[in-house]
């Protein structure tokens, strides 16, 4: 996670490593498009005539909605230290 304070969208960015996690993105949904329901295709054991329809197994939208009101809280706490450090507070 990182916090932005410029640019076009300011706020809590939350990244996920694709080479520790290589299946996080179409597990949580990121690579639906539109109109396919709820799974993502993928070869059978890497077997391109045969193509498996598996379903979204989100891991990181939940665990923010389960948590926002303490991330949101820590974030603020972040930046109020950091300003009081660099002498704004």
């Amino acid at each position: 996670m990182r916090v932005a304070f410029k640019g076009k969208n300011p706020g809590l960015i939350i990244t996920v490593d694709h080479v520790a996690a290589p299946h996080a993105r179409p597990y949580e949904g990121l690579l639906a498009r539109a109109g396919h329901g709820n799974t993502f295709r993928h070869p059978f054991f890497g077997d391109t005539d045969v193509w498996y329809a598996q379903p979204f197994r989100p891991f990181v939208w939940p665990a923010v909605l389960a948590t926002n009101q303490d991330v949101a809280r820590d974030v603020d706490a972040a930046v109020d230290e950091a300003l009081a450090a660099a002498g704004f507070h």
